[in-house]
């Protein structure tokens, strides 16, 4: 009698876990499709202003609001720093601003949200479209930080401008803070997490790249700027005006 119980329980449980192999089986395989449709559509419809062609080439068209370095920003690219290597036929990036573009392109494998030109048009008055650029060089996205580079940047927090020792020794450097503008002078504000200023950093330079993405970012009131430490304020300065040392952004971001 205990066999029969033991042989009917074996059965059972046997039966039970090979349904719940079956059940979890199709759940997997129907995420997979799931994420798989999911990836296909986000592929087909990456940006309003861009399109991939069946062979891979990459048409983009918008709008030019703020261009800076060798970077424009087009709205209806969204997602995506579009770059120009080498000069226009004629004029510079900057003449672009405010202007309708198309061109075609490619992705940045390194860099994934930068779509690098391989050429571009300008649309007139008349609504015709008039070759500017054809790329003729390798792109070098100078000072461009994909998130790797940016993990070797030391965060800085905690500053006091009596504690020289929390930067000096570091290269480079990332802090969050405002940037504030003095006439010609631009500062990094530090403050704490009840919005007292604790600090400064005197800002000697400021990227193109850096500039561009401070139009591109302009609603928004702190970054994360990405620096090249330099010379250290004298401390009979620095425990006067709270201003810890001279640097220059090479990169600024949201993170």
């Amino acid at each position: 009698m205990a066999k029969k119980w033991f042989n009917l329980t074996s059965r059972i449980i046997l039966f039970s876990v090979f349904t719940l192999v079956i059940i979890l089986a199709g759940m997997v395989a129907c995420k997979g499709e799931e994420e798989e449709e999911a990836l296909e559509v986000d592929t087909a419809n990456i940006s309003e202003g861009i399109s991939v062609t069946e062979e891979g080439v990459v048409e983009f068209e918008g709008t030019v609001k703020y261009t800076g370095g060798n970077f424009m920003y087009i709205p209806k690219v969204r997602g995506f720093d579009v770059y120009v290597q080498g000069s226009l036929d004629s004029g510079d990036l900057s003449s672009l601003e405010g202007k309708d573009v198309r061109g075609k392109g490619e992705f940045d494998p390194v860099n994934i949200s930068v779509l690098i030109v391989n050429s571009l048009e300008l649309k007139d008055e008349t609504g015709e479209y008039t070759p500017i650029y054809t790329r003729t060089e390798e792109p070098v996205l100078e000072n461009y930080l994909d998130l790797q580079t940016r993990d070797k940047y030391v965060e800085l927090t905690d500053l006091q401008y009596n504690d020289n020792e929390g930067w000096e020794g570091i290269e480079k450097a990332k802090v969050n803070g405002n940037l504030e503008q003095d006439g010609e002078n631009y500062k990094i504000i530090l403050s704490d997490e009840r919005d007292r200023t604790i600090g400064t950093i005197l800002v000697d330079n400021i990227s193109d790249l850096a500039h561009f993405y401070l139009k591109k970012l302009d609603i928004f009131n702190s970054y994360w700027f990405y620096i090249e430490i330099k010379d250290t304020v004298p401390w009979n300065e620095r425990r006067r005006t709270r201003e810890l040392f001279h640097a220059d952004i090479i990169f600024l971001g949201l993170f």
